[in-house]
């Protein structure tokens, strides 16, 4: 038998910025999750936009049990981006365009609360990419580091010319890219920047890194 998850009690929801047409599914799903007696708390920025009361993200981070989403796979990358400090679990609930890492669709929660109360649901694992920044002449660390649940970018000042990106693997070099700029993407970030760029679509529980050139100085990349 697996191990279940704790059940929820209490959940945050950030809406899909102006979007004020979010506000009758919002409703929804807030009558559903209560009617459940599943508590519900709205992040500020999303209230303001519909008229209503909400909280501070970091208070909802804190005193929640999970993070719902209510929109497409930006909404909820932004969301996990925002909540990864706080190890929490989120969901995205589909009212976008694109439903590649989203879970549900608005009118499935209904027969999906009861695994919720039950914690009869399963929790993925997804790659989150860590950057250190460096001076080229002291080779100190920057101050800060950098995470990122889609993709990192590499990138020119100047609209002419080209950067020579060199790409290593545990210290041994690999390749070298001529191009305008580099993405460093994950599986989750792969339907976002990864995919204008021609970068190939992974499915988002895989350990794959993407290295995806843009506008590539070369007819093959390795």
């Amino acid at each position: 038998m697996n191990k279940l998850n704790p059940p929820l009690q209490k959940v945050g929801i950030v809406l899909r910025p102006s979007s004020p047409e979010l506000k009758g599914v919002f409703l929804q799903v807030c009558e559903e999750l209560n009617n459940a007696g599943i508590e519900v708390s709205l992040e500020s920025i999303s209230g303001g936009m519909i008229e209503l009361l909400g909280r501070d993200f970091s208070y909802i981070a804190t005193q929640c049990d999970a993070l719902f989403s209510l929109g497409g796979d930006g909404t909820l990358i932004s969301m996990l981006r925002r909540a990864f400090e706080y190890r929490l679990p989120c969901m995205g609930i589909n009212t976008g365009r694109l439903g590649f890492l989203t879970a549900i669709m608005p009118d499935s929660l209904k027969s999906f609360i009861p695994n919720l109360k039950s914690g009869d649901y399963t929790l993925q694992n997804h790659l989150v990419l860590q950057a250190k920044v460096y001076n080229t002449q002291t080779q100190q660390e920057a101050m800060h580091t950098f995470i990122a649940i889609n993709e990192f970018l590499i990138s020119k000042h100047d609209l002419s010319g080209m950067v020579s990106i060199d790409a290593h693997i545990d210290g041994k070099h690999f390749n070298t890219y001529g191009c305008d700029g580099l993405i460093i993407g994950t599986p989750t970030g792969s339907t976002a920047y990864n995919i204008s760029a021609g970068g190939s679509v992974i499915y988002p529980y895989c350990r794959n890194i993407l290295l995806t050139p843009i506008a590539p100085h070369s007819l093959t990349q390795c």
